[in-house]
């Protein structure tokens, strides 16, 4: 028992402390370089990738290192205290990349009310709107089909994105998108024919679509999801249909993230007791 709370005190309290220390250090990150430096694809950049995984390697290299040490890990090829360290790393790192694209890429946006769809060009910063009037032209669409390959599963994966022109506007559109998931192995015809079929029902249903059923719009500002509409013109606004009160967004999400993080931190708990500290320390004790 003294030596669950030597671990707990010393080892699991300190980690607790650098994991709050990461998230608060990359929301100021995160806020000077998005909103007072104005670069808005940071969090989509490789750039991000870099701070998320460097704010939590120097902060358990500088606070945690010496206090790894201290347990009696044995492992055949690596050092148990290194493989501790990236143990405590990546258990930050995996929750602050859900942090910082499930809730900062959206908690800093204000929704900004429009008359016309025009004016959202004069807030290229923005992301959210809302707009009381707007009309469609459903002759003037475009449509793709993304084929996402199986990974793991046997399963693959069809993503139709459709968009709609605006009436009124210069170079806004309305985007759709619809998943369908197709099981068993499927040769290339097999794909060919289900990609018809799917454009061929989501044509028919959307013959019903409420279009004007919207509380607001999110522009997409995500270039790799932009692209898989498969845009040909340059400059093009992707404003995608939300329901919902925007107040409460993020509700969902900030409880899907806090969930993870609690479970992460749990594992890592009982793996900081698992091992045994080292006789010195527990000599010192």
């Amino acid at each position: 028992m003294k030596d669950i709370k030597v671990k707990i005190l010393e080892i699991f309290l300190p980690y607790l402390l650098v994991n709050i220390l990461s998230f608060v250090i990359y929301s100021i990150i995160y806020w000077i370089i998005v909103y007072v430096l104005d670069f808005a694809d940071f969090s989509y950049s490789f750039s991000n990738i870099i701070v998320l995984f460097a704010i939590p390697f120097s902060l358990v290299n500088i606070f945690l290192k010496k206090r790894i040490k201290r347990l009696d890990v044995k492992t055949v090829r690596e050092s148990g205290s290194f493989l501790y360290h990236v143990i405590l790393v990546v258990s930050i790192f995996s929750t602050l990349v859900g942090f910082g694209s499930e809730i900062l890429r959206n908690l800093f946006f204000n929704l900004v009310e429009v008359e016309t769809l025009d004016e959202i060009k004069l807030h290229s910063e923005q992301k959210y709107f809302s707009i009381d009037n707007f009309d469609l032209d459903l002759n003037v669409e475009q449509e793709y089909i993304q084929t996402i390959p199986p990974s793991r599963s046997s399963s693959m994966k069809l993503v139709l994105y459709k968009i709609f022109k605006f009436k009124n506007s210069d170079n806004i559109w309305y985007g759709l998108s619809f998943n369908k998931t197709l099981y068993g192995p499927i040769n290339e015809k097999g794909i060919t024919i289900n990609k018809k079929v799917f454009s061929s029902n989501i044509q028919k249903s959307l013959e019903s679509y409420n279009f004007k059923n919207v509380d607001y719009f999110e522009k997409e500002l995500n270039p790799n999801a932009k692209s898989n509409f498969r845009f040909n013109e340059g400059n093009q606004i992707i404003l995608l249909p939300r329901r919902g009160e925007f107040e409460t967004r993020l509700d969902n999400t900030f409880k899907e993230v806090f969930r993870i993080y609690l479970i992460t931190v749990f594992i890592t708990l009982i793996l900081i007791i698992i091992p045994k500290l080292k006789k010195e320390n527990q000599a010192n004790n």
